[in-house]
């Protein structure tokens, strides 16, 4: 099958050659609250290191897309889940420092700005390495973007060639299932897999959203398409019914027992995994007409969940089936 070489990442606009008139605004030196009223693209350019924490003005509603141009290379940004969105960290991680000339693009979903891309470069599309095949640790120096070749079945343990927090780098699986990745948690993470365990096979096509989280590669979203992205959500501690519309990964960390009774936003065919992060602390309802545990009694809990154990679910056109 033919492979486009240079693509354009789902949802990227074009910035290198703007054909209509764009005001890229210089915000104040310090500013923790940049005012993006009528401006798309703001520039920044501390002179030491600053964490924003939102951005402030009129409109800031649905729909509406940012983009933040890092000159400095100090600057950083909060993670409160009410108003900054950093993929998937926990709030009150800072992500950043960013790097220099760095493009960072945000979505507002209504209430909060989302991180939905990282241009390293600027450049309006990114090149598309192909790997070796069998190679295991594969070199990402200057490219942002690989797609694996293999024709034997290979599992690959690490990135090398840079590494540092805030990187991204999108895996684009090229290789009929050939491919997996291991689970040292030192190099690659994925969500709360016990080490050793591998991802994967990966399937045809799909790709792999990674952050280096300043000491490992993290998975932060995957897509079976070019066109779609599934991202990894964390749902909020003590949720009975995450909405799972746009996601198809979940992650549970309550800290205190908790009974899921349904999964919102199911539909015929759609499969979801659930990734148990909290200890033991949450179980699973057991109504057949939401939740449906094989043979198991209907008003029988499953649980409590294993820290690490991850639960896959179908939908079968009225409910949720625990298939494995």
């Amino acid at each position: 099958m033919p492979y486009k070489r240079n693509v354009q990442h789902p949802g990227q606009r074009e910035i290198k050659n703007l054909t209509v008139a764009t005001v890229i605004k210089a915000i104040p030196d310090g500013t923790t609250t940049p005012s993006v009223t009528d401006e798309m693209h703001i520039e920044i350019e501390n002179t030491v290191a600053v964490t924003i924490t939102d951005f402030i003005g009129v409109p800031a509603g649905k729909g509406q897309i940012l983009y933040t141009h890092l000159k400095d290379g100090v600057t950083s940004f909060g993670n409160d889940g009410t108003k900054l969105n950093i993929l998937d960290m926990p709030p009150g991680v800072d992500w950043g420092p960013g790097n220099l000339d760095e493009i960072l693009k945000w979505y507002h979903d209504g209430t909060t700005w989302n991180l939905i891309e990282v241009n390293k470069t600027g450049a309006e599309t990114y090149t598309i390495k192909d790997l070796d095949d069998g190679d295991t640790t594969p070199d990402i120096t200057n490219v942002s973007h690989i797609r694996t070749n293999n024709t034997t079945p290979t599992t690959i343990t690490n990135f090398t060639g840079k590494g540092s927090k805030g990187q991204i780098v999108y895996t684009h699986i090229g290789d009929d299932e050939l491919t997996s990745f291991g689970n040292d948690p030192t190099k690659l993470k994925f969500l709360d897999m016990p080490p050793g365990v591998d991802w994967g096979p990966g399937n045809f096509e799909e790709i792999l959203k990674w952050i280096h989280d300043g000491t490992r590669w993290v998975l932060a979203s995957k897509t079976p398409t070019a066109a779609t992205i599934s991202p990894i959500k964390v749902i909020e501690d003590g949720e009975t019914e995450p909405d799972v519309t746009d996601v198809t990964d979940i992650v549970i960390e309550n800290t205190a027992p908790t009974t899921i009774t349904n999964f919102v936003g199911g539909k015929e065919g759609k499969v979801i995994y659930v990734h148990i992060a909290d200890d033991q602390k949450s179980t699973f309802g057991n109504d057949p007409t939401k939740l449906k545990f094989l043979n198991m009694p209907p008003g029988v809990n499953w649980g409590p969940g294993n820290i690490d154990e991850i639960l896959k679910w179908q939908h079968d056109g009225t409910k949720w089936i625990y298939v494995g």
